[in-house]
């Protein structure tokens, strides 16, 4: 059986758009088996009193300095290229109108772990507008996941811990590298302990890493803290990933006597 493993609020946007549009869901990850075959609902809903043109299309993406990158499809070894097909690829979407796109997922029975894209929808108007005859499109994207069950291999390294603490903020990098052949995406925790009181005193939660299939990624923030640290005996940082399947990492990055 076909199983969804997640859908997590993600919404990519580029360009300016002049006008209003919803895409759910905004990220569909499949557990297939090999050889099977799957079909998905993507629905684009026009808020505005306006018609759109809509086209859509496959796209590759990565992480390059935190930051996703999106690429033409094939780019990357873990392209769905050839693996997805979308129906419609193109409509006119009325205003105040919902449509449905139908993406085909499959399996060809001989690959391995995970492929990833994200399905954009590409937006423009289709009356001119007045005055300045300036014309704004954009676009939207749903990301799009496919692994394997029974061959995902979750194989990683976190290295260079580096941390700072002051009373008012809290810094803090490493490195994780993949050698899995699937995508990582690791939920973190940040907790500052007062070692005096016996409690934590600030608690943040970083859902925005992403690590891809041999890839590594360097991950550092800094957070200001609500209120001014305070305790003679000084506050201990900890942070936690976790990697899904009871797989837990927990490293103390700084501890402050």
């Amino acid at each position: 059986m076909n199983k969804i493993l997640s859908v997590i609020p993600v919404l990519l946007l580029t360009m300016s758009m002049a006008f209003q549009v919803n895409l759910e869901p905004s990220r569909i990850d499949v557990a297939l088996k090999a050889g099977a075959t799957v079909r998905k609902t993507l629905t684009l809903s026009n808020t505005d009193k306006d018609p759109v043109q809509v086209k859509v299309y496959l796209n590759d993406w990565t992480v390059k300095k935190n930051q996703k990158v999106f690429l033409e499809p094939g780019t990357t070894a873990y392209s769905l290229v050839s693996a997805v097909r979308l129906f419609p690829s193109s409509f006119v979407l009325k205003g105040g109108e919902s449509k449905e796109v139908a993406m085909t997922m499959t399996s060809t029975g001989v690959e391995t772990g995970g492929q990833y894209g994200v399905v954009f929808f590409e937006t423009q108007p289709i009356s001119k507008t007045k005055g300045s005859g300036v014309m704004m499109g954009g676009r939207i994207g749903c990301l799009v996941g496919k692994e394997i069950e029974g061959t995902q291999k979750k194989v990683y390294q976190l290295t260079g811990y580096k941390s700072s603490l002051s009373a008012k903020k809290v810094g803090f990098e490493f490195t994780l590298s993949s050698g899995s052949n699937i995508l990582l995406h690791p939920i973190g925790t940040l907790v500052i302990f007062d070692n005096e009181a016996g409690n934590v005193v600030y608690k943040e939660t970083l859902s925005d890493i992403t690590v891809f299939p041999g890839d590594s990624t360097t991950y550092k923030k800094e957070l200001i803290l609500p209120t001014p640290l305070k305790s003679s005996k000084g506050v201990s940082v900890l942070l936690t990933l976790d990697f899904g399947g009871d797989e837990l990492v927990m490293k103390e990055l700084k501890s402050i006597e």
